[in-house]
C-alpha cells in the first residue's frame, strides 16, 4: 500500500507542518484505492 501512496503528489513530500493534515491526506488517498477494491 504504500507504493499505492507514493503515486499521489501530495505524499509523494512531506509538505504539511501537522501530522494531522498528513493523516487527513493519506485517508483521502486510500478512498479511491479501497472503493477500487470493494468494487471488484
Amino acid at each position: 500500500t504504500f507504493a499505492w501512496l507514493g503515486k499521489q503528489r501530495r505524499l509523494s513530500k512531506d509538505y504539511e507542518r501537522l501530522p494531522e493534515v498528513s493523516e487527513a491526506v493519506v485517508h483521502s488517498a486510500m478512498i479511491p484505492l479501497m472503493l477500487k477494491r470493494l468494487s471488484a
